[in-house]
């Protein structure tokens, strides 16, 4: 009875520190009819992904089968990530001053949004959108905030940034809106007011913060990392890399992790900044944000493959070769996800 039980406890702290095992073998492709823009956000064992046409497409991540596509008939490109709320709905910007909202169950339409300067110079949506409160935010590249009420798309407030357009996705968390902006400020929004609260200053443009722990971490081009107690916006330290810092960053496990324009992914020490490794991939700027994994951090590179680096070490797991470069990745449930800029998007699992 004894050596049962010893040895069900020891299978069952062997479950409990197994990961996914990911294989990096394909498991279904599909191709959209054009080159895919903007992220994929995935929900509800359902991919949304956009193109550059502006059609959005809703795959069954199982199959790779399409459930729906929507597209009306003054689409342009889909921007950033759609965005999924309350599980229910999916709400997709376009480059063309226009924001959709559509149900998940079947892409019909729940309301639109179009700027009164659509068309107009300097008045585009930039990137995704982002949730709370009960409103919807959004970027435009006239330097706006915007913000609408999510239950019929009404415009409620703008912020508009002294500096420059914004050209990343704004975050909500801890009842702010975190934005970077490309004049050199990290803001902290009221989104009631569409006031801005507090921030701090970079050496150059701002990507789109991260919140964790009652801190706020972001990245600038001038190739520092930034941590910032968010209250009082107290600053706890400033890490400078060495070189221009092209991504967002990603917390993941007690570290952080940013891309750069040589094309270096860097694991930090979330708690004071230490530098634990960094990972050359030989292939240019890196463009998107790293993915986090099961003991996996995901990286693009400039010009072709995704690597599966070892969280822990940045070594290098596993490679996946790519003809072609990647438009966007993620990962969810042990598998994959990735669209190449030939209009394929990949399931490996």
């Amino acid at each position: 009875m004894k050596r049962f039980v010893f040895l069900l406890a020891l299978i069952l702290c062997f479950m409990a520190g197994t990961s996914y095992a990911w294989e990096n073998k394909l498991a279904w492709s599909f191709k959209t009819e054009m080159r895919t823009a903007g992220g994929m956000s995935i929900e509800n064992n359902l991919m949304f992904i956009g193109d550059r046409s502006g059609k959005l497409y809703a795959i069954d991540i199982n199959s790779g089968k399409v459930k729906w596509d929507f597209r009306d008939e003054e689409a342009t490109s889909i921007v950033g990530n759609p965005l999924v709320v309350e599980k229910k709905f999916v709400v997709v910007a376009q480059s063309g001053a226009k924001v959709v909202c559509l149900n998940i169950s079947d892409g019909s339409e729940v309301w639109e949004y179009t700027s009164k300067a659509a068309g107009a110079m300097g008045e585009n949506m930039t990137d995704g959108a982002a949730y709370g409160k009960g409103k919807i935010f959004f970027s435009k590249d006239s330097g706006k905030l915007t913000a609408l009420n999510f239950k019929d798309g009404e415009l409620l407030w703008e912020y508009q940034s002294k500096n420059a357009d914004l050209r990343t996705a704004p975050l909500y968390s801890d009842n702010y809106i975190f934005l970077g902006e490309q004049g050199g400020l990290f803001s902290m929004i009221n989104p009631d007011t569409g006031e801005r609260v507090s921030g701090g200053g970079a050496g150059g443009p701002v990507r789109t913060p991260a919140v964790s722990g009652g801190n706020v971490y972001y990245t600038s081009w001038n190739g520092s990392v930034y941590a910032v107690k968010i209250a009082g916006t107290t600053p706890l330290w400033e890490i400078k890399t060495g070189a221009s810092i092209t991504t967002s960053p990603v917390i993941h496990d007690g570290k952080i992790f940013v891309g750069t324009s040589d094309g270096t992914v860097i694991a930090l020490k979330q708690d004071n900044g230490e530098t634990l490794w960094k990972f050359n991939t030989e292939n240019g700027s890196i463009v998107f944000p790293p993915v986090a994994g099961d003991k996996i951090i995901f990286v693009a590179s400039g010009q072709g493959n995704i690597f599966a680096l070892d969280s822990e070490t940045g070594k290098v797991k596993e490679t996946v070769k790519l003809s072609e470069g990647a438009d966007s990745f993620a990962y969810h449930n042990g598998v994959l996800y990735y669209a190449t800029r030939d209009g394929n998007i990949c399931a490996v699992k």
